[in-house]
């Protein structure tokens, strides 16, 4: 039986030095969906790319989730990802992705 993870883009404080493997990937998943693309000194190509902000909804998830799978394959290989959905906050309109993956065999 595989298990299967959830990473939502919300505000998670960053631990230094995680107490597991487990939580250590479920980090750098988030890390990597949650930072913009360019926003890293002298690592300019890693997170999402936010040029999706004004198009519509529709357009905007399906390029989206292409991306994800792809940097989240690129920067954390342990992890692959199963599915990507959204969450639609009600108050403001903005769509929050929320990542489900599960963890490479023979890692754990």
């Amino acid at each position: 039986m595989r298990t299967l993870y959830t990473v939502s883009h919300n505000n998670q404080s960053i631990k230094f030095a995680p107490s597991n493997i487990l939580e250590e990937i479920l980090q750098n998943v988030y890390t990597v969906i949650s930072t913009p693309i360019y926003s890293v000194p002298l690592f300019r190509e890693f997170g999402t790319s936010t040029t999706y902000l004004d198009t519509p909804h529709l357009v905007a998830q399906s390029k989206y989730v292409a991306e994800v799978i792809e940097k989240v394959e690129q920067y954390e290989p342990r992890a692959i990802v199963e599915e990507v959905i959204f969450k639609q906050n009600e108050e403001d309109g903005q769509l929050y992705p929320v990542v489900t993956i599960r963890i490479e065999e023979g890692v754990m």
